[in-house]
């Protein structure tokens, strides 16, 4: 018979409690330190746990504060798996109606995997709750760690990755969503979701988009009036007009699909905007210049749409 070790390490406090390790025995996750066992001395407690390479501060400060943001204040990916990793674990925990009491950084460990940085977290001190509320504390220690080491770093976020930031514990929020955030599209792939968005029912995209009142076309002032668009847009509405095909600029599906037939049949548009955007990822670049949060918006209330799910009915 073969015999195996396992490293393990031991972390003692007051706060370690047999509620929460048994709480806790049976939760598995990628990121969650394994709990091996308890034992208990006077009023402190221990749990004994996997081996770690190290506490995040520890990695942070021997060459990671480099791997977390750019010089423009953009989150990495290696970083935005980490905090998507975490947010995983902690809504892992909610499905249990489980919510972490006094989480400190100190529980943040990394652990490498074929030379690549993995978050790990210890945890320590659980509830169970039976009420949604107290689950809201929890997305702060995620939005926490990014706001550590942004300040450690002297940096200041970029529109976007303040954008991923602000979206984590939002009514909206998923994994799915965070881990595909566009925070890192380029061109092709803004004009792949613009066309996939264009295929959503009309009904259904308006009553994912309807609760938010900054859905709108891209007025440069008031009222809204399609004189008070952006002047290629205009170009654009006009050409449109002559092919017979007629926009509301109070609806927002509308400039969906205003900005996905230009974008599909590129070759269609007025000369003069051809000419300042070349090509298709030129208009691409346009858009962002009309509505920087076009993408970020429409993304955090739908993510991808699924074809199966949202797509026009067929005729019979």
């Amino acid at each position: 018979m073969v015999e195996t070790t396992v490293d393990v390490m031991i972390r003692k406090g007051t706060n370690m409690r047999l509620e929460s390790y048994e709480f806790l025995s049976d939760f598995k996750h990628g990121n969650a330190v394994v709990l091996l066992d308890y034992t208990e001395s006077g009023n402190k407690g221990s749990f004994i746990v996997t081996q770690v390479d190290g506490s995040f501060t520890a990695w942070f400060e021997t060459g990671g504060k480099e791997l977390c943001f750019d010089s423009s204040g953009h989150i990495t990916q290696l970083f935005k798996d980490m905090i998507v990793d975490f947010y995983d674990l902690t809504w892992s925990l909610h499905k249990r109606h489980l919510v972490m009491q006094n989480f400190v950084k100190e529980n943040i460990y990394v652990k490498i995997f074929d030379g690549v940085p993995k978050l790990m977290i210890l945890l320590t001190e659980v509830k169970l709750v039976d009420q949604l509320g107290p689950f809201k504390q929890d997305w702060s220690h995620v939005q926490g760690l990014m706001t550590w080491c942004k300040e450690q770093s002297g940096l200041k976020m970029d529109f976007l990755t303040k954008s991923f930031y602000d979206f984590i514990g939002s009514t909206d929020c998923t994994v799915i969503k965070l881990r595909n955030y566009p925070d890192d599209w380029d061109e092709k792939k803004k004009g792949d979701y613009l066309l996939t968005l264009a295929e959503v029912n009309h009904g259904v995209l308006k009553d994912k988009l309807k609760s938010r009142d900054d859905f709108h076309w891209p007025f440069v002032k008031l009222p809204k009036l399609e004189q008070n668009l952006p002047p290629m847009l205009q170009q654009i509405l006009s050409g449109e007009r002559q092919m017979k095909r007629k926009f509301d600029v109070t609806f927002f599906c509308d400039y969906i699909n205003l900005l996905r037939n230009s974008y599909k049949k590129f070759n269609e548009l007025p000369e003069n905007v051809k000419a300042l955007c070349i090509n298709q990822d030129g208009f691409i670049k346009l858009i962002d210049g009309w509505s920087p949060e076009f993408w970020t918006k429409i993304y955090e209330k739908i993510g991808w749409p699924d074809y199966n799910i949202w797509k026009w009915p067929c005729k019979k």
